[in-house]
């Protein structure tokens, strides 16, 4: 073997293993979310946490230099990308409340599947026939998961699907920003719509706040940002096709956080159509070639 291919072979390990972390801090969020809707509205956590990461994007942005708000920032293509991540957010957040966490994160990991899908209807991206397959064998695993017309399906099911689907849209409209805007003004500008929205519906369902609630949402910020940060890193520091498909280790981290603060577990088929999800999910990444880097951070 090669000294290059070694190293190669070194840098994809480590950024395995960056991505593992990442996702583990990201899941860690998602279950501290969950704990917290128990008590706290989708508003008051989308309004708060907003808060929280604004403070860390400004004080990022503040630190290099950069203008806090570039002209154009909630303009144009970032504009409606920030709108597509500010319902995405909307909707994963009411989920969690509302369904097992490991539901919630399996269905929202069936956004590569979809985006597939757009890319080849609207920017009309060449899709080979195992992609093609793949993305069906994902379908089917939704249908797995959900299992509408029995007693495990539950309608907030379509919250998760639905940010999916309007994540994959953001992503697809991420390639239309220009270079002027950095990767944080981008966040930024979402961060500050979903909180706007915060405000909106914290209005409308208003709950005495606790100290321990304030903790727990200041928390989920920092976890986010550091799980997001080492996602970012991971990306850019290995093979994409190698290293993405470690980001679907948040399913099994979800499974296990369910299991053990809230006693959920996902029937067989259930857990059938999670396992077909996420092999689909990862069969197209690693098909997905040079694409995936582009669609990527």
């Amino acid at each position: 073997m090669s000294i290059s291919a070694v190293l190669g072979t070194r840098r994809n390990a480590r950024a395995a293993l960056i991505m593992l972390l990442g996702m583990a801090f990201i899941s860690t969020n998602d279950a501290i979310l969950k704990h917290v809707s128990e008590t706290v509205g989708t508003g008051q956590i989308l309004m708060i946490r907003g808060v929280f990461i604004s403070v860390l994007l400004l004080t990022y942005i503040r630190a290099r230099g950069q203008q806090l708000a570039p002209p154009g920032m909630l303009g144009g293509w970032n504009g409606i990308r920030s709108a597509c991540e500010m319902l995405a957010t909307t909707g994963f957040v009411t989920a969690l409340s509302l369904v097992p966490l490991a539901i919630a994160a399996t269905l929202i990991w069936t956004s590569p599947l979809i985006l597939t899908v757009l890319a080849a209807l609207i920017m009309k991206d060449q899709v080979g026939p195992w992609r093609w397959m793949a993305v069906v064998f994902g379908f089917i695993g939704v249908l797995l998961v959900t299992q509408p017309g029995t007693d495990s399906w539950h309608w907030a099911m379509l919250l998760p699907l639905g940010a999916a689907l309007i994540g994959a849209g953001r992503d697809l409209v991420t390639r239309f920003i220009g270079s002027g805007l950095s990767s944080a003004h981008v966040a930024l500008a979402s961060t500050v719509l979903t909180l706007l929205l915060g405000m909106a519906l914290a209005t409308l369902d208003w709950r005495a706040l606790s100290t321990e609630a304030l903790l727990y949402l200041g928390l989920s910020s920092v976890m986010f940002a550091t799980g997001y940060t080492l996602f970012v890193t991971a990306i850019r520091a290995g093979e994409v096709t190698f290293v993405a498909p470690f980001s679907y280790s948040s399913v099994l981290f979800a499974i296990g956080f369910g299991v053990v603060f809230w006693g959920e577990l996902p029937n067989p088929v259930a857990l059938l159509g999670v396992v077909i999800i996420v092999v689909a999910g990862i069969c197209v990444f690693c098909l997905d070639g040079p694409r995936t880097k582009a669609a990527g951070v």
